[in-house]
């Protein structure tokens, strides 16, 4: 691999695991039970391979394992020019401690100081804007004017759509009583945020419909 294939993204996840106890019969080993597991992925940033590099059971993501994962990668020939994750309590904390903030969004390589830029999640984002504008609304503001835009918009465009002419193809009742598991589902944010959805909004408000 070249100096330019080996860039490297890593993104970090805690999941959640089921908390049951399983038995590992290669090793002969009782594995749990467990609440979550922190697993770290590096990828390439411009070639197409990735590889999980790091798990462990129940153990937040800490700046010295981070630091020693990308110092591990750098023995190597693997240069970590980023980081992805999505923006949960605890990595919060952990970018925190590094001195990562929304003025600087990037901290220093521990072996070479150059910059490792900082990514949130996009999936992640989309959910949490549905999340916000589900339980909040929007307000949009344009000079001194305020547009409100809730969640009563599309319930009437639902409304005054029929079987024969359904505007908002694309969105159904489970995307506007979005709750519990169902809210983990990017396709239904991805859906509700759409250019279908928002044409057909724009029209029936042109129309004076809504």
């Amino acid at each position: 691999m070249t100096t330019e294939e080996k860039l490297t993204i890593l993104s970090f996840d805690e999941m959640y695991l089921s908390h049951q106890i399983d038995f590992d019969r290669k090793k002969e080993q009782v594995i749990g039970p467990h609440k979550s597991v922190q697993v770290v992925m590096a990828r390439g940033l411009i070639s197409k391979w990735k590889q999980p590099i790091f798990y462990k059971y129940d153990t937040p993501l800490t700046s010295e394992i981070l630091f020693d994962i990308i110092e591990k990668l750098h023995e190597v020939g693997f240069n970590v020019v980023g980081v992805v994750s999505d923006m949960g309590p605890t990595n919060q904390g952990l970018l925190k401690s590094i001195s990562v903030s929304y003025e600087q969004p990037n901290f220093k390589h521990p072996i070479t100081g150059q910059r490792v830029h900082v990514f949130a999640d996009i999936p992640y984002l989309i959910k949490l804007c549905r999340n916000n504008y589900l339980d909040h609304s929007f307000i949009l503001k344009d000079n001194e004017n305020e547009t409100f835009i809730g969640i009563n918009t599309l319930n009437e465009l639902m409304e005054i759509s029929t079987q024969d002419l359904k505007l908002p193809y694309k969105l159904s009742h489970n995307h506007l009583n979005c709750t519990g598991p169902m809210r983990q589902k990017v396709k239904l944010a991805s859906q509700l945020f759409s250019n279908t959805v928002a044409t057909a909004v724009a029209y029936v408000g042109q129309k004076g419909a809504i």
